[in-house]
């Protein structure tokens, strides 16, 4: 194989292009059935492999991410070099941004939480979460507007839960 090709190895990508550690191709592998998206980033912020679930964030084939560099394919950019900044000073982060969803041209809300692996304390590669946060994030939006116009209402507001029983009362002014 080439070392300038791209490898598909079940669910899980990886760069065949560049001498990955053993443990890196381990997760790699054995994160191929995960349930959230994960991905593994070198120091250089170049995308080692990632799993079949990162790729539904957008419409973009496997093969233009992997041996690409991270910054590239976010919206936010001042997050993701905050995270790689993190990352080369070897500090673990959690991040929110915002990211595009291509097949449906709408932004996402993504929790991005990074950590480094290390070996002999010398940066090997970051293992990366990106979680889907939107919907969280927008029912969190509509309880902060009713709470605001709960508090501003000058009109008495009660609440109820689905047995009738009153759960919060704020009077009339």
């Amino acid at each position: 194989m080439s070392s300038s090709s791209n490898e598909f190895q079940g669910e899980s990508l990886n760069y065949a292009g560049r001498q990955t550690d053993q443990r890196a191709e381990s997760s790699a592998t054995s994160s191929e059935n995960a349930a959230v998206a994960l991905h593994s980033v070198a120091e250089d912020g170049t995308i080692l492999w990632l799993t079949k679930r990162s790729l539904s964030f957008s419409a973009i084939p496997a093969t233009k991410y992997i041996g690409h560099n991270i910054v590239e394919f976010h919206v936010d950019q001042s997050v993701i070099l905050d995270i790689l900044g993190g990352s080369r000073e070897m500090k673990n982060c959690m991040r929110m941004s915002r990211g595009s969803d291509a097949r449906t041209d709408r932004f996402r809300d993504v929790s991005i939480s990074s950590s480094v692996y290390r070996r002999d304390g010398r940066f090997v590669h970051t293992r990366c979460v990106t979680q889907d946060i939107t919907s969280q994030k927008g029912i969190s939006e509509l309880q902060e507007r009713l709470a605001a116009i709960v508090e501003f209402s000058e009109d008495a507001i009660l609440s109820k839960d689905l047995r009738g029983i009153i759960r919060s009362w704020k009077p009339g002014r």
